[in-house]
Formats: C-alpha cells, sequence, structure tokens
C-alpha cells in the first residue's frame, strides 16, 4: 500500500474537555513537534463493521504514562475519559482511515518560559492518503548510522529515523529484536511480533548490531505511519522483501482490518464505543 498520507485539517478537534471547530483552534496545535509536551499517534482503519481504532487501550495507556513520567500535573483525564474524548473526535469527523493524535501542549508564547499548569490536552485526526487493500511490495532503502554504537537506520528519501526499537531482523528463518516490552519497543512492532509467534516463528530478543545487520536475509522496520515495510536497501547493498517480511505484512493488514482472531482483542469498533 502506498504509505504517503494526506494529512487534511479535521473539521473538529478535542480541546481540554470538548468539541471544538479547528478553524478557531491555534496553530500551533497542529506542530505538536515544535511545543514542549507530549504526543502520540494511534490509527483508526475501515473494517467489515465500519471504522476502528486499533490498540486504543494500549496507546492511552503508553500516552497517559509518558504524561505521568514527564511530571505533567494530573490534567483530570484518566483512560476511560481519553479513550472516549478520541473516538468522540472520530465520530464528529466523520472519518473512517485516519490518523488520530492526542497531545499535551504548552501554548506558551515563544521566549516564554514554560508555565506547566497551563497545558493543553487536545485530539486531532487527520484523513489518511493511502491504499489500504493489499501491503505494498515495495520497500525502503536505509542507511546506517555509524556515529553511535546502536543500530540506526535512516530512509532519507521519507525522512525518518529508525532505532533498533523500530527494526527487525530475519536470518536463518529466526526472527531478530532488540530486548524490550511493547512501551519501550512500539506498539507496532509488539503487534508485529505477537502475530509473527502465532504465525509458528522463532522471535529471539537480542542487541541488534552492525555484524547482524550485514548476516540478515531480510530486514523490516515497524511504526504507525509506514505499518511493516521491508527494507530494500542497505548502504546501497541490495536486499530482497522476502517471505518473511511478506507474510508479516499480510498478517499486520488483516489484523487492523478485522479480519482474523486478534480483532476482539485489539480493535475498538466505533459502532460499540462509549463517546462524550
Amino acid at each position: 500500500m502506498s504509505t504517503e498520507f494526506t494529512w487534511m485539517h479535521p473539521q473538529y478537534i478535542w480541546l481540554d474537555d470538548e468539541l471544538a471547530a479547528a478553524e478557531d483552534a491555534p496553530e500551533a496545535l497542529f506542530a505538536a513537534k515544535q511545543q514542549s509536551g507530549v504526543f502520540d499517534d494511534l490509527r483508526c482503519y475501515d473494517t467489515h463493521r465500519g471504522p476502528a481504532v486499533f490498540r486504543l487501550q494500549d496507546y492511552v495507556e503508553r500516552f497517559l504514562h509518558t504524561v505521568q513520567a514527564m511530571g505533567i500535573p494530573d490534567l483530570g483525564y484518566d483512560a476511560h475519559k481519553l479513550r472516549a474524548a478520541i473516538c468522540s473526535t472520530v465520530q464528529a469527523n466523520g472519518l473512517v482511515d485516519c490518523t488520530i493524535r492526542p497531545q499535551v501542549v504548552y501554548l506558551n508564547p515563544p521566549g516564554q518560559e514554560l508555565d506547566r499548569y497551563q497545558a493543553t490536552i487536545s485530539i486531532a485526526v487527520w484523513r489518511c492518503g493511502d491504499e489500504p487493500q493489499t501491503p505494498s511490495p515495495s520497500g525502503l532503502a536505509v542507511r546506517t548510522s555509524r556515529s553511535t554504537d546502536e543500530l540506526i537506520l535512516a530512509a532519507e528519501e521519507e525522512g525518518v529515523l529508525f532505532t533498533a526499537d523500530h527494526i527487525l531482523l530475519v536470518q536463518d528463518g529466526v526472527i531478530y529484536a532488540a530486548p524490550g516490552g511493547a512501551m519501550l519497543g512500539g506498539l507496532t512492532r509488539d503487534t508485529v511480533l505477537t502475530l509473527a509467534q502465532e504465525a509458528g516463528y522463532t522471535v529471539r530478543g537480542e542487541p541488534l548490531t552492525q555484524a547482524k545487520l550485514a548476516a540478515a536475509d531480510e530486514v523490516l522496520v515497524c511504526n504507525t505511519a509506514l505499518e511493516v515495510r521491508g527494507v530494500t536497501e542497505v548502504d546501497e547493498r541490495p536486499l530482497p522483501i522476502g517471505p518473511i517480511t511478506r507474510q508479516l505484512q499480510q498478517l499486520y493488514a488483516e489484523t487492523v482490518r478485522g479480519q482474523n482472531r486478534f480483532a476482539r482483542r485489539w480493535l475498538d469498533y466505533m459502532d460499540t464505543v462509549t463517546v462524550i
């Protein structure tokens, strides 16, 4: 599938405790990376039952954990309230395939010190411009970073860096992943590893090194936006998108579309969720 996204301003956003017209929101809310706060991206997919948010509870728990870890004061949101606010925002915008961004930002004027007691919670959604029907055979060309001991892959065309927490290597039919749980390694990677084990593959948690990368038969990367992508070139060395990568792409696509038994575990359907 094409992994390019057409980012569109939504009609409505969640701002503090209610829905608001997006056109009335501060422009800074649509540029979270420019703010000193917390944000995360998760996805809503079209399924046979209509739109469903993928791993909503897990993303909400991770988001709230990060907020707490940064020492941000209690903003009056528990997991139940944040879940309901996210679903309300998706429904208000009438979107099906979309990216959801909850965030805590400080909208202080430039140059002023942050006031931790003026944090703002918002939720915005954007329509995805991809073709979701089948996994794409196209892959990424990456370069390795040699300025650190940690394995880092840079996909220059997409402008994305992948740390070891988002990289999987395949050698002799075994999948290698850096040690770490879903909170540290990313929920997309956690999903892929779970699917791999359920499909009968051996998964080993080991530090990913340059030597292990050089010996890999297949390399794939995982994140919310790109989902599961095969790497076809590392430092100008060609690599095939092998059968394990293709199967994991297919399993992931089926999972997020509610086409296998993981749907009950990982999908929150809009026709069953509580909204505000």
